[in-house]
């Protein structure tokens, strides 16, 4: 559910103008959280023909636990 919510986290555009639709995600894991808590940083990047791209990094206390990628469509609304 966090890595689902990467696109919105990072919007680039005002989410009350613009829909941004995950046309898909892939998430790898390099090793499984250690504890309950995990964080992340996404940063989003579009393109002007209506595309768009967030990548997150997954974190725990130790360090990187992996990244996701959601490819995006973009329009106002």
């Amino acid at each position: 559910a966090m890595v689902d919510s990467a696109n919105g986290l990072s919007a680039e555009l005002d989410v009350e103008k613009y829909l941004f639709v995950p046309v898909n995600l892939s998430v790898s894991l390099e090793r499984y959280p250690e504890a309950a808590w995990v964080g992340m940083h996404a940063v989003t990047s579009l393109v002007s023909d209506g595309v768009g791209i967030t990548r997150a990094h997954l974190f725990d206390e130790r360090g990187m636990i992996g990244e996701a990628l959601q490819t995006l469509y973009v329009e106002r609304r």
